[in-house]
């Protein structure tokens, strides 16, 4: 949806994967729980949310 509003583009991600937020794992250098481990450090996610 890269041509899309970003409102819209937001809302439908979040519609379909609770999140806005949607990142690609395979397209990454980071396994999973390092992505995860960089969310819980950076973000305000509570460690046992995901």
């Amino acid at each position: 949806m890269p041509f899309s509003r970003p409102a819209r583009r937001a809302a439908a991600y979040t519609r379909r994967y609770g999140s806005p937020l949607v990142l690609m794992p395979q397209t990454l250098d980071a396994t999973g729980p390092q992505i995860l481990a960089a969310v819980q450090r950076f973000g305000r996610i509570p460690h046992g949310a995901c």
